[in-house]
């Protein structure tokens, strides 16, 4: 938790929430500690070879509902299930697969290790580690905004929900709440 809030959150205090928001979101703790990593789209490649396989594989949208519940918009945006399985979707294929960190102590070399996470998502970076076999293919909708598929689609949909009418009143009333007073007044948020 310490490297999220040190280079997440404190490293983009003076900047954009966007940005923040984003780099909370997609950071590794975050998308292990709500389970993201295990999270595949219900259309996804593992999805469909799981079922072929007898295995289990599906969406997981803790974090998909987290960011809309407590890190953005809150219940008084009126999102729906299905905003929340779109997030969820969207968020699909984020985070490193629990495999490679099992079996990078089985490997005989370090340039084994590498290759393995460049096959599993183009990268050595764990921050920026997106698993495209798990990826749910195609466009989502989330508060009526249209979110891209892909690696780039979380971006786009940290953007739309950092600058949300609803995410700013929300975010806004907790940093009064915090700072100003426990009932803050209309002109202190």
């Amino acid at each position: 938790i310490g490297h999220a809030i040190d280079e997440a959150i404190l490293a983009n205090l003076n900047g954009n929430f966007s940005h923040m928001l984003y780099r909370m979101t997609s950071h590794p703790g975050m998308l292990h500690y709500l389970d993201n990593i295990w999270s595949a789209g219900p259309n996804s490649k593992e999805v469909m070879w799981a079922k072929q396989n007898g295995e289990q594989a599906g969406l997981n949208d803790n974090l998909g509902r987290e960011l809309l519940e407590l890190h953005t918009v809150s219940p008084a945006a009126k999102y729906t299930e299905t905003d929340i399985r779109n997030s969820a979707k969207v968020l699909a294929g984020w985070g490193v697969w629990p495999g490679l960190l099992e079996n990078r102590d089985k490997l005989e070399t370090r340039e084994e290790t590498k290759k393995m996470y460049i096959e599993m998502a183009g990268t050595t970076n764990t921050w920026d580690f997106f698993k495209t076999d798990f990826a749910e293919p195609g466009n989502k909708t989330v508060l009526g905004k249209t979110i891209y598929p892909g690696k780039g689609g979380l971006k786009q949909m940290t953007d739309f929900l950092a600058s949300h009418e609803n995410t700013i009143m929300y975010i806004s009333f907790k940093l009064a709440e915090h700072f100003v007073s426990d009932n803050p007044s209309k002109s202190d948020i």
